[in-house]
């Protein structure tokens, strides 16, 4: 939203809120257009963030734990098959 205001401080900012992704649900949203808040943006931006980093954390844990299950299985197998 600041970007907006920077460039071009006279362009009107509406937010649509929905909380779902139904074609009602957005049509809703579009329909009662309400004004922009700066800290609902910061908000939502602050969310995203986290979303990011918590999504980010949770691939590299699962991903080590497949690279771990894997490499162990290997080792199992090169105990059991001559070689």
């Amino acid at each position: 939203m600041f970007y907006v205001f920077v460039v071009n401080p006279q362009i009107e900012v509406l937010r649509a809120r929905f909380s779902e992704i139904t074609p009602a649900s957005i049509n809703r949203a579009i329909a009662t257009l309400g004004p922009a808040d700066a800290r609902q943006n910061d908000a939502v931006e602050v969310r995203r963030e986290l979303d990011l980093r918590i999504g980010m954390n949770h691939f590299l844990l699962v991903h080590r734990m497949y690279t771990i299950t894997m490499h162990t299985r290997s080792l199992r197998l090169s105990c059991v098959l001559p070689g």
